[in-house]
C-alpha cells in the first residue's frame, strides 16, 4: 500500500465469483449545472477540481460560467420542442455519478483515488472535473464527480459571445414586449453576436475544445460498463505498493482524428491500464530488492522506495517476456489472434464493430498467457 493513501485501502466484496466488486452508480447527464454545483457546496465537501491546485467555490463558479457561456455559444440544436408534459428538452451540461470509497482514506488519498479513476476513465483524453464528498447513513462514504463532455485544455481561446434568446420591443414605447404585442417588432434574435458600446463583438475567455470527449459520448451502458472497469482497475493500482515497472506507449487521441478511431484508441488504452495493472501484481512478488543506501542521490535528489533498484527472479523474467510480446503487438497494431490468424487493432476499413471484437480478444488471449504463467 501506497503510503501517500493515509491509511488502509479496503473493498467491499459483494460476489464471491468477483476478487472486487466495488458500488458505484450509473452516470447521470447534468441539466443544470448551476444548481447541481450550488447544491453540492451546501451539502458536500469539495475535494478537488482537476484543473488547479487547492481550487475554492469563486474557481468552480467561474469554470461553470466558462463552461455555460462557451455551450450557449456553440449550440446548434434548438431545445424548444415541447414534450407532453409540458416541458421543453434540455441540453446535457456534462455527467455525474458516484463512487463509494474507503472510510479509511485521508485527504491526500482521497485525491489520489479520484485523479487515478478519472486518468483510467478518460483513458488520453483531457477531463475537466470536480469532485464532492458526501456521508449518507452509517457507512456510507462517497465521492461524487462532475465531468464536462467538453476537453479542457490550458490553452485560452477567444469566442464571440452570442444572445441566447429572441426579443421584441414595442415600435412606439421603444420597450420590450411580448412576440404577440401588436406594435412588437425584433430587437434581436438568438444566435446574434453581442457587441459593446463601441459597436464591437464582446468576446469571452475559454478552455474548453469543440470536440466532445469520446469517453461519454456514447449509449450510458457503454460508460457504465467502462466507468464500472476504470473502479475496479483503480482499487487494483492503488492497493499495489509500487506503480506498474512496464508502461505501453499511450495512442494519442487528437480532435482532427476520426471519431470512432478516438474511440478505439480509447478502449485500447483502456486495455493497457488493465494489463499493466495485472502484470504489475504479479511482477511485485518476482522483484529482488538490490540492497541500497538509502541517501544515496540521485541527481540532486535523493532515492525514493520506486527507485529501489532491482533484479528480476526467473519466474519474473518469463513475465517481463509476456509485457515484452504485447508491446509489440501495440507498437505494431496487430497480433495473433486464439484461431492462429493476424488480428488488426487500427485498420477502421474492417467496421468499427470488428476492430473491437479484436481488442477484446486481445484481452482474453492475455488472461490466458497469465493463467499459464500462474
Amino acid at each position: 500500500m501506497s503510503k501517500s493513501l493515509t491509511g488502509e485501502l479496503t473493498v467491499r466484496v459483494n460476489n464471491e465469483n468477483l476478487p472486487i466488486e466495488v458500488v458505484y452508480s450509473r452516470p447521470v447527464p447534468t441539466r443544470n449545472l448551476k444548481a447541481l454545483i450550488k447544491s453540492n457546496f451546501g451539502s458536500k465537501r469539495l475535494v478537488k477540481a482537476s484543473w488547479k491546485t487547492n481550487a475554492c467555490k469563486a474557481d468552480i463558479d467561474k469554470m461553470v460560467n466558462e463552461y455555460i457561456t462557451y455551450q450557449n455559444s456553440s449550440k446548434k440544436r434548438d431545445y424548444s420542442k415541447v414534450r407532453d408534459n409540458g416541458k421543453t428538452y434540455q441540453s446535457i451540461q456534462g455527467w455525474m455519478f458516484r463512487v463509494m470509497i474507503d472510510h479509511h482514506l485521508g485527504n491526500t488519498g482521497i485525491k489520489k483515488f479520484a485523479d487515478t479513476l478519472m486518468k483510467s476513465f478518460a483513458s488520453g483524453e483531457n477531463l475537466a472535473y470536480v469532485v464532492f464528498e458526501s456521508f449518507e447513513g452509517e457507512k456510507g462514504r462517497y465521492l461524487d464527480f462532475w465531468v464536462s463532455d467538453y476537453e479542457y485544455f490550458d490553452t485560452v481561446k477567444l469566442i464571440v459571445r452570442k444572445r441566447t434568446y429572441t426579443q421584441y420591443r414595442n415600435k412606439l414605447t421603444n420597450a420590450y414586449c411580448k412576440k404577440d404585442d401588436e406594435n412588437a417588432v425584433l430587437a434581436f434574435k438568438k444566435g446574434d453576436v453581442i457587441n459593446d458600446k463601441n459597436g464591437k463583438p464582446i468576446t469571452d475567455e475559454v478552455h474548453f475544445s469543440s470536440r466532445k470527449v469520446q469517453c461519454l459520448d456514447r449509449q450510458i451502458s457503454y460508460v457504465y460498463n467502462d466507468l464500472r472497469e476504470s473502479v475496479i482497475t483503480t482499487y487494483k493500482q492503488l492497493g499495489s505498493s509500487r506503480r506498474p515497472i512496464w508502461q505501453f506507449q499511450r495512442y494519442r487521441i487528437y480532435w482532427f482524428n476520426n471519431a470512432k478511431l478516438n474511440k478505439i484508441y480509447q478502449r485500447i488504452n483502456r486495455i493497457q491500464i488493465e494489463i499493466e495493472t495485472e502484470l504489475n501484481k504479479y511482477a511485485i512478488r518476482e522483484m529482488i530488492e538490490v540492497p541500497f543506501d538509502p541517501n544515496t542521490m540521485v541527481g540532486n535528489n535523493y532515492r525514493t522506495h520506486e527507485e529501489v533498484p532491482y533484479r528480476l527472479s526467473a519466474k519474473g523474467k518469463r513475465l517481463k517476456s509476456i509485457f515484452k510480446r504485447y508491446e509489440y503487438a501495440f507498437k505494431q497494431h496487430e497480433f495473433t489472434g486464439l484461431d492462429g490468424t493476424t488480428k488488426k487493432m487500427i485498420k477502421t476499413s474492417l467496421g468499427r464493430n470488428t476492430i473491437l471484437d479484436n481488442i477484446n480478444e486481445l484481452k482474453e488471449r492475455f488472461n490466458k498467457d497469465i493463467e499459464a504463467y500462474i
